[in-house]
């Protein structure tokens, strides 16, 4: 599944252990959506998202596994920023 494009809608999938890497895809806007879900802006973040994935729907060649890898770096680099922004937050809450 993904090796599927967007417009594959009637295609049948086999299962295949070995698939081609995902390419890397740019977006220039990632380090905005990614500074608002650092700093808790909800509703930036349902903007911004919607904007990635209709990013995503203009690009004529983008796979399934393209984007997936695409989310997969965004949701690490969060994951990164969390771990280091939550345990300061939670210490200067502790020593108020």
């Amino acid at each position: 599944m993904n090796q599927r494009r967007r417009e594959d809608t009637e295609t049948v999938y086999f299962y295949r252990a070995s698939l081609p890497a995902a390419r890397r895809i740019t977006w220039e806007h990632t380090d905005e959506l990614l500074f608002c879900m650092e700093a808790g802006r909800t509703e930036e973040v349902r903007q911004w998202v919607g904007r990635l994935f209709l990013f995503y729907r203009s690009l004529p060649a983008v796979t399934l596994g393209d984007a997936k890898y695409s989310c997969y770096n965004m949701v690490d680099q969060v994951k990164y920023m969390m771990n280091y922004s939550v345990p300061a937050l939670q210490m200067s809450h502790a020593e108020a």
